[in-house]
Order: C-alpha cells, then sequence, then structure tokens
C-alpha cells in the first residue's frame, strides 16, 4: 500500500476493520482519507449514526497512540508469516498432488489447483468428511481454465501444526494411497 499512495497521497483511501487483527467482538473500522476527501466527507455527512461506543474508540485511539497497535501488528505480522510458510512447506511436501497454488503473499488463504480427476464438489466433501473445511471457487469464475479443479484453503485460524495436518489428511482423503 505504501508504495500506491507515493505514487498519489491525494488520491488513496485507505479502509481497514481491525476486527481481524486484534478482537472478532470489536466493531470498529476505520478509513483514512486525503484532506480533500475528508472535507468533502465532512460537508456531505453531517450526521453519521456511528454504532461503535465512544468509549471503544477512546480506549482504541489511546492503544495506537501508546504505540501497542504497532506492536500488536508486528506480532500478528510473524505469526501470519509463518502460518503462511507452514502452508506452502505442507503443498510442497505434496507437490505432486498440487498443480498450481495461487495468490502466495494474499494473506491467510490460497487458491490450490488439484491434479485430481474428481470434482471440486467432490474434493469440498471428501475434504469435510475428514475434518477439513475446503471452499469451491467456480462460482466465481466466468469459464473453467485447465482440466484440474481449483478449491480455496484457509489457515487463518489454524495453528502451523493444524495446517500440516490439514494438508496431510487432505491428501490422504483425495488421493489413493500410494
Amino acid at each position: 500500500m505504501a508504495s500506491i499512495q507515493s505514487l498519489a497521497p491525494e488520491k488513496v483511501i485507505y479502509i481497514g476493520r481491525i476486527s481481524k487483527t486484534l478482537l472478532p467482538v470489536t466493531n470498529i473500522s476505520y478509513a483514512v482519507l486525503p484532506n480533500e476527501v475528508l472535507s468533502l466527507f465532512h460537508s456531505r455527512v453531517t450526521e453519521y449514526d456511528q454504532p461503535v461506543s465512544r468509549l471503544d474508540q477512546l480506549t482504541f485511539a489511546q492503544y495506537v497512540s501508546n504505540g501497542y497497535w504497532y506492536k500488536h501488528l508486528q506480532k500478528v505480522r510473524k505469526q501470519y508469516e509463518e502460518k503462511s510458510k507452514a502452508f506452502f512447506d505442507a503443498i510442497s511436501q505434496n507437490s505432486q498432488y498440487f498443480v498450481e497454488v495461487e495468490a502466495k503473499d494474499t494473506g491467510l488463504h490460497a487458491f490450490v489447483t488439484v491434479k485430481s480427476s474428481k470434482s471440486e464438489s467432490e474434493l469440498i466433501k471428501l475434504g469435510k468428511m475428514n475434518g477439513v473445511q475446503v471452499y469451491g471457487t467456480s462460482r466465481y469464475r466466468y469459464q473453467m481454465t485447465g482440466k484440474y479443479p481449483t478449491v480455496l484453503l484457509g489457515y487463518g485460524a489454524l495453528s502451523c501444526k493444524e495446517i500440516h495436518l490439514g494438508i496431510k489428511l487432505l491428501t490422504e482423503a483425495w488421493f489413493e494411497p500410494v
């Protein structure tokens, strides 16, 4: 994001929610607006019904101004990097079963093309039967590309050990023992 902002600092808007990195129950969202847009926002939005209590907002503001938010983000980023590494290591160890892994740097999920004659729905069903949540991607694609199904695997809520176990369970469920 920093590189985009450096190209046009008065044209970039950041929007996000802290619930993904702090507490899911925290419903605080934020927008960082360029000055020109901020003045336009203030002129058009005279009354904004804020669903988050002032106490929560002020507590979070204090958390940020004291540097705790930055420290927390550094810690979370490290955990996410470890999880991502565990996921791609597990995929790599079973690379004979996978054709392609898309979106390596997009967070805690990846599109995985599976070298299988099974359909997407069969892969999802087998995953579920073995305790692993697998998401289909066909409804998001205009046209199916390639001869193998692509599924979405998420690993954000898992430990590194659970990630390795999940990939192991999937490969055992999806493929005959070699």
